[in-house]
């Protein structure tokens, strides 16, 4: 899961929210996305 990590450490969050806030109704739901935030959510990926 390292290169996972490093990506999304690196992303360009507002790039991202830039390319998804057409397709997003309350674009206030945005404002939450981070590197940070992906990581922690990256840390409840399980694979069996």
């Amino acid at each position: 899961m390292g290169i996972l990590k490093e990506h999304l450490a690196t992303t360009n969050m507002n790039q991202v929210k830039a390319d998804v806030e057409d397709f997003v109704i309350n674009r206030q739901e945005l404002a939450i996305w981070s590197n940070e935030y992906f990581l922690q959510i990256s840390d409840m990926i399980q694979f069996e």
